[in-house]
């Protein structure tokens, strides 16, 4: 995730997640990533951020890390991070859970198919 695109940017990477967001004085929302990259990523929100305000986020399971909401429609929003998340971390918070019961269990068993 770090190559760059036209203007200098960071490249980003569409997801669909989810994410807490911590926001002064303690109240917590979530909202939801819809692109990720080394230095921010960009959400859906209900109107609750603003341009300029500091928070705490966490991207699926990754922890919180501090980051400034950089730009701010009604219901989008860019959010810079303050300190860079390990691309590890969102990369093991991304994995969906092994399926232990049911059919999808043994959907990749030879012997079953």
């Amino acid at each position: 995730m770090s190559e760059t695109v036209a203007g200098g940017r960071a490249k980003r990477d569409s997801v669909f997640r989810t994410a807490g967001i911590m926001l002064d004085g303690g109240r917590r929302i979530e909202c939801r990533v819809r692109n990720v990259s080394p230095t921010g990523v960009g959400v859906s929100h209900k109107g609750d951020l603003s341009t300029g305000m500091a928070i705490r986020i966490a991207i699926g399971k990754t922890p919180e890390v501090a980051a400034t909401v950089a730009w701010a429609t009604e219901d989008q929003a860019g959010i810079a991070f303050g300190a860079m998340p390990k691309s590890d971390d969102i990369k093991i918070a991304s994995a969906l859970p092994t399926v232990q019961a049911g059919w999808m269990a043994e959907i990749d068993d030879r012997y079953r198919k």
